[in-house]
């Protein structure tokens, strides 16, 4: 068991967010539903079961700052979480090109390019291995 407005707290104060007062909404995904941090904090003011079984807080409810960093609920097999979602930056660095989106399972970009360059490389070894070979065999 949890308290919904002690866990809150926590995962704002370990993401560096401020406070909960700093929120800029609280409410739910679609913006249908709104709260202001004095109502949030009268009801979340509760324990629940934060473990496997069926989710209990409401899976769209989220809490945005004033930096864009969202506060959202996930949930795998039951158990659930508040999940922090920092805004996208972009750097200004040399970016690298994507060539594939795809190669193998469960993967990102950076390995399927590291894993694909390593295969076409130990492709283009045995090639010209097998080619050495017939060369000096003839």
């Amino acid at each position: 068991m949890i308290n919904l407005l002690e866990e809150t707290l926590d995962v704002i104060d370990k993401n560096d967010l401020g406070i909960l007062e700093d929120a800029i909404f609280i409410g739910s995904y679609d913006q249908t539903y709104k709260m202001t941090v004095e109502e949030f904090r009268k009801i979340a003011d509760f324990e629940y079961d934060n473990g496997y079984g069926g989710q209990k807080i409401a899976t769209d409810l989220i809490i945005v700052f004033p930096d864009g960093s969202i506060m959202e609920r996930q949930e795998y097999d039951g158990s659930e979480w508040w999940e922090v979602k920092k805004p996208f930056t972009p750097k200004n660095i040399e970016h690298l090109p994507i060539t594939k989106l795809s190669y193998g399972s469960w993967t990102i970009l950076k390995r399927i390019h590291e894993e694909y360059e390593q295969d076409l490389k130990d492709g283009i070894d045995k090639l010209e291995k097998e080619l050495r070979k017939k060369q000096n065999a003839g």
